[in-house]
């Protein structure tokens, strides 16, 4: 019986052979008929079944199995890293004002609170302090080719002490502890990061000066008054987005698109989730609930010594009107508006003298930012935007000087708000 049962199995295994080997025969006879796609240098498809499926299986999936290929050159291959560390010491921190709260609160530390009575709560407005931060960044490239660029920069940003649970009597904060800080609700508030990652090509599409930089990236424009780096902080700005860049000897072009804001998808959810993103439940979780930020900027080098640069930059963020308003109407990135923004800088240089003037007009809608308690006046665009601010200085840089000391003046303005920390509604203090 066993050797019935024995040559039975062997028979079987040699029918389903020949089946497959006929079937594998005719699929790779008919190829070019059925063939989605020209099978890389090197590979070939095994497994075949008997009948042959759209997406053969195959010994190493191209996209995400990749070989090094003949261009990769260590040489390409480069880094750069730097570490900050920095003490800080500041005093009367809150320059004697008030820290936003919200109404029937006080204000947190050791600034002066507003009560419901729109009344200083009585507490000394100080706060001196002394803190060291550090920040420490590696960044990644290799240049593929010269128009072609890869390039990845990760940071760490810390203030010493402050790793872990800063409640716990400074225990949750020893170095040992690298989880990153939890006074924050809880999880890691972010050490470590991305600062920059994107690729950059050059001669995009045969146009020569025509560039692309897609990713993560550094937007500067002018003195950084308007678009910078910020180094001076211990994260520094970056944006998500792409911009074109066109360049010749006598102008260039830049346009950009970027994301600053996704509300609806969740954060590097590989199921393509619809939950909310790391803003939380407050920012809901509809496709509409996004904010962008277009670039178009200009700088004319046709003209000798100077240097002009118009442009126009709109911000469109269409979160609802009670999301993000802890600050009321002044705060940064407000929820809810449309905001145009016109403006032109002029820089001059001429020996050892240099002068800058920069002139920048707002305006369009913003919504208002709702009743206490979350009940909101609806998403209407109910406030409108004029503002403008201009950037002035002249200086004198003794070039000759090995040191090369430098005497300037400055002078900046901005319309402002007579009370940017209102709303239309009386019960909040009107405006």
């Amino acid at each position: 019986m066993r050797r019935l049962l024995g040559r039975t199995r062997w028979s079987s295994l040699a029918t389903f052979c020949s089946a497959a080997l006929m079937a594998a025969g005719l699929s790779f006879t008919g190829a070019p008929a059925q063939a989605a796609f020209e099978l890389p240098e090197g590979e070939k498809i095994t497994n075949l079944p008997a009948i042959p499926r759209a997406m053969p299986q195959k010994e190493a999936y191209e996209l995400y199995d990749p070989k090094i290929g003949k261009n990769f050159d260590i040489k390409n291959f480069w880094l750069r890293a730097d570490v900050r560390v920095r003490p800080e010491m500041r005093n009367n921190v809150c320059f004697g004002s008030a820290m936003a709260a919200a109404a029937g609160t006080v204000g947190t530390g050791a600034c002066n609170g507003i009560n419901q009575g729109r009344t200083p709560n009585g507490t000394p407005g100080k706060a001196n302090d002394f803190f060291v931060q550090q920040w420490v960044r590696l960044g990644i490239g290799y240049d593929l080719s010269p128009d072609v660029n890869f390039y990845m920069e990760i940071i760490d940003s810390a203030t010493w002490g402050g790793n872990g649970n800063n409640l716990n009597a400074g225990n949750g904060g020893d170095p040992l502890n690298h989880n990153g800080g939890v006074a924050g609700g809880g999880g890691n508030n972010g050490r470590l990061g991305v600062r920059a990652a994107y690729m950059l090509i050059r001669n995009f599409a045969g146009v020569q000066g025509l560039s692309v930089k897609a990713g993560r990236q550094y937007v500067i424009f002018g003195n950084h008054s308007l678009f910078g780096h910020f180094d001076w902080a211990n994260t520094g700005y970056s944006h998500d987005g792409i911009m074109l860049q066109y360049s010749t000897k006598a102008w260039d072009t830049y346009l950009g698109w970027f994301r600053n804001s996704e509300s609806d998808i969740g954060q590097a959810a590989p199921v393509g989730s619809g939950q909310n993103n790391l803003g939380g439940a407050v920012n809901g979780g509809t496709a509409n609930k996004d904010a962008d930020m277009y670039i178009f900027y200009n700088q004319i080098k046709s003209v000798p010594g100077f240097l002009i640069e118009p442009y126009y930059v709109l911000y469109s963020n269409r979160y609802d009107s009670q999301d993000n308003r802890a600050q009321g109407l002044g705060t940064a990135k407000h929820s809810n508006q449309t905001r145009h923004m016109v403006g032109n800088r002029i820089e001059m240089r001429k020996g050892n003298f240099d002068a800058i003037n920069e002139l920048v007009y707002q305006f369009g809608q913003m919504g208002d930012t709702g009743q206490p308690g979350g009940a909101a006046l609806g998403n209407q665009k109910n406030i409108h935007i004029n503002a403008w601010a201009t950037r002035n200085w002249i200086g004198y840089t003794h070039y000759q000087s090995a040191w090369k000391p430098r005497f300037a003046i400055n002078f900046d303005y901005a319309s402002g708000d007579g009370r940017a920390n209102c709303t239309v509604v009386a019960a909040v203090g009107g405006c």
